[in-house]
């Protein structure tokens, strides 16, 4: 059935979208059917009335199957068949007829038609020219079923929508206000550093950096004093200088002179502060804002690069489009960095956020301090443990190889899969789907093979495969360059980590207060993420000699934090009572064991290994609501088993399933959750259970995430006071790893306990959350300390 354009024609807003679906093929009506419920959802959202607007398709009829690309002589929907050609000069008339001041793009296949242009993740909530009728602007936003198909596309289209309806009260293009001088030469350049120095009024500065590799040179330095100009000098040719020395000393010169007098605003400042201090010895003293981190505290779930931003906050022209760099690229990033900037100070405001942004802007010199430190590798430790380690592959490749007859790639999924389901014909496994719609991929992943493993339990070669993927995985930590220094850096992301969604192997990218790390791009030296880091390549990093690695660890601190969410009185008093006891008299306070005895109905000192790990592992599961599949994947148990220990744990502690659902209902006001220490967190995945676990646990993971670097800077600023050195190596999980003099160490714990406990309030209660340590003289192997600062009381302890 051929499906109409609908709509008054006086409107001002034209939705152009791909073809009719299913639905819309029976009814007759574009945008009835699931897409089109979206589409209304997203218009209500943004506050567009759909009858007062057009609304039709490029293509009049279904393509077989749904597939556009019938309509297309090429697979890149790009050469048109005569059918298709026809309809888009019929879209064309239509324009041309009804006039409406803006044309919403939905969807690469209405991009195509009115622009030319196939990209809509580039273009998206941009204002641009249309091509099929000159004069006309046009809006692209994803296509209403992309965005069923993925939710975390749903908030950016309403700002995209109400983007649309803003400029649908005239048909003009944004104007151009924009001037950018690129490339200009050194007089102009310094010319205009020393006019921002005299003029007062131009009180901030943005600041943009490219960069080649390797050593991250500065190829490109951009400024900006206004979202309306940008002015940019290149310094590298390739890697060629462009500026003689002299010449260019004088420029960093006045650049030093100009950014002591600035607020100095950056897109990912860390990053580009770090630069201009490893390769130049130029510090910015008053870093005003990065708009990342202002973007990733305002709306934590969205993008934050600086294309993305630009749709969303300025009217301007994509700028970020291409493979290529033009020479407008470094100008037009510091001109709109600043216009960004003043769009996101607005909105730190609005939605009073600024304290979590004044927070995360305060982490970055310690970030970035530890990334140009590094951490020191002892290399004939690392040479041992290589030997070792593949001597150890080789031993179990070599059996397998014998047991199986032939030769294998284990890591190969397709070669996995024949080998397991095909020449073994076991049972399929397949990975965890998020919903029944979705198609089973078949997986070999560890779980899968543990699973294999217990129904053929007399075939050794799942173990074997198990113990071949540690030995090659720990060699990828372990055969890593390092520095001349024999060191290794990771660069420290301040916003964040993602959220492991505890029944899927895919990760939500959410940040819950917790740093991630990354391969550094300024010191590109060891393996990079030194977070995941396994226990046996720990072994590596030793301590320097005369010195000691302490670590400082939050006792079972989102525990704690649980217990007083759900209003667990037995468990907080137990907590309270364990509040500064050495680690062997925390004994009679071990929840865990609390969680068996209640479970099993066993006196405490009846509790044996296998219930107290089994109260352990329900008690984390059930925190964040984790179903029968995950325990009995930690449990080695049946499913039916599972589901018996959740519903008798149910039975036993009623308050975290009441606490859930307290959740739920904060969830629906707005989609946002607030911190025990002020962090507000807007959640975009669809209702049900997945948003409902990461809400679940963005409360406790977040306190803490944001309670370890509370701590952390704390630490950092007490290091200019003490007299005597200590290096802060690493965040990692809940505890800080700084190393210190032999003599320094009872010194420095007694630094790091008073900097580290902070109280906590929630219900009007007061509550902290305690510290213990250990003492390692590499980062693997560490002496627990047993310290009973109830007796030690303000003074010292006396361990080294």
């Amino acid at each position: 059935m051929r499906v109409e354009l609908e709509g008054p024609p006086d409107a001002d807003i034209m939705f152009v979208g791909e073809a009719p679906g299913e639905t819309e093929d029976k009814l007759g009506k574009p945008f009835s059917g699931r897409a089109g419920r979206t589409l209304n959802n997203l218009l209500a959202q943004a506050g567009i009335a759909r009858y007062q607007c057009i609304v039709t398709n490029v293509a009049k009829e279904r393509p077989p199957a749904n597939r556009i690309s019938y309509f297309f002589e090429d697979k890149k929907c790009t050469i048109p068949k005569p059918k298709m050609q026809a309809w888009v000069n019929e879209l064309k008339e239509d324009i041309e007829l009804y006039k409406p001041n803006i044309i919403v793009a939905l969807g690469a296949t209405a991009l195509w038609a009115l622009t030319g242009e196939k990209k809509i993740s580039i273009f998206r909530g941009y204002i641009i020219p249309c091509s099929l009728v000159p004069g006309v602007k046009v809006i692209p936003i994803y296509h209403p079923q992309a965005i069923n198909y993925d939710w975390k596309l749903y908030f950016q289209s309403v700002l995209d929508f109400r983007k649309a309806l803003r400029h649908s009260k005239t048909p003009e293009l944004p104007e151009v206000k924009q001037i950018y001088r690129p490339n200009v030469n050194l007089p102009e350049f310094l010319a205009y550093m020393e006019e921002c120095i005299t003029n007062p009024e131009w009180d901030r500065l943005a600041i943009d950096v490219e960069t080649v590799q390797p050593g991250s040179h500065i190829e490109e330095l951009g400024l900006s004093h206004s979202p309306d100009f940008g002015i940019s000098i290149f310094l590298l040719k390739g890697r060629i200088p462009t500026l003689p020395e002299k010449d260019e000393l004088l420029l960093w010169q006045t650049f030093a002179r100009l950014v002591k007098t600035k607020k100095i605003i950056m897109q990912n400042g860390a990053y580009d502060i770090g630069i201009l201090w490893y390769n130049q010895h130029i510090l910015i003293p008053d870093l005003y804002m990065d708009t990342l981190i202002a973007a990733h505290v305002c709306w934590p779930e969205l993008p934050r690069d600086l294309g993305f931003l630009g749709s969303v906050c300025l009217n301007v022209p994509p700028w970020k489009s291409g493979s290529a760099k033009n020479e407008l690229y470094n100008p037009a990033d510091a001109a709109n960095t600043f216009g960004i900037s003043e769009v996101l100070d607005l909105e730190l405001s609005t939605q009073k956020v600024r304290h979590t942004f004044n927070f995360e802007m305060g982490l970055i010199p310690v970030a970035l301090m530890m990334q140009l430190q590094g951490i020191k590798v002892d290399r004939e430790t690392q040479t041992e443990l290589k030997e070792k380690w593949n001597t150890v592959m080789v031993e179990m490749k070599t059996q397998l190889d014998t047991i199986i007859g032939r030769e294998i790639n284990f890591n190969s999924p397709k070669q996995m899969q024949e080998l397991l389901y095909g020449d073994l014909k076991l049972p399929a496994q397949y990975k965890r789907r998020k919903s029944v719609r979705d198609k089973r991929t078949l997986t070999t992943d560890a779980a899968a093979l543990r699973k294999l493993a217990g129904m053929v339990p007399d075939n050794p070669i799942f173990n074997l495969i198990l113990d071949y993927k540690k030995a090659n995985t720990l060699l990828r930590f372990l055969d890593v360059k390092l520095s001349p220094e024999s060191r290794v850096h990771t660069s420290y992301n301040i916003t964040g980590a993602s959220s492991d969604d505890e029944e899927d192997t895919k990760k939500t990218k959410r940040s819950f207060g917790r740093w991630s790390s990354s391969k550094s791009i300024i010191l590109p030296f060891g393996s990079g993420n030194l977070q995941n880091i396994p226990p046996e390549a720990r072994k590596m990093y030793l301590a320097e000699p005369g010195w000691t690695i302490i670590q400082a660890d939050l006792i079972q601190a989102e525990a704690v934090v649980v217990s007083h969410l759900t209003g667990n009185t037995k468990m907080q008093q137990m907590f309270k009572d364990a509040f500064g006891l050495a680690n062997k008299e925390r004994k009679p306070y071990d929840i865990h064991v609390l969680k068996a005895t209640e479970l099993f109905g066993v006196p405490w000192e009846e509790v044996n290994k296998v219930q107290r790990k089994t109260g352990k592992v329900i008690r984390h599961a059930r925190n964040y609501s984790a179903g029968p599949g995950v325990l009995a994947n930690r449990l080695g148990i049946t499913m039916s088993d599972a589901k018996k220990l959740i519903v008798a744990d149910e039975r036993v502690d009623p308050s975290l399933g009441l606490w859930h659902l307290s959740i739920q209902e904060e969830l629906k006001r707005n989609r946002v959750l607030t911190n025990l220490l002020g962090r507000k967190h807007r959640f975009l995945d669809r209702w049900g259970d997945t948003l409902f676990r990461s809400a679940y646990s963005y409360i406790p993971q977040s306190t803490i995430g944001d309670l370890l670097n509370v701590s952390l800077r704390k630490v950092y600023d007490k290091l200019l006071e003490v007299p005597f050195e200590v290096k802060l190596l690493l965040q990692l999980h809940d505890a800080l790893y700084p190393m210190v003099r032999n003599e320094n160490v009872n010194e420095t714990i007694k630094l790091l306990r008073d900097n580290m406990l902070h109280p906590l309030t929630y219900n009007n209660q007061e509550f902290t959350i305690d510290v213990d340590f250990k003492l390692h003289t590499s980062w693997a192997e560490g002496e627990e300390l047993e310290i009973n600062w109830k007796e030690v009381g303000d003074g010292i302890p006396k361990i080294i």
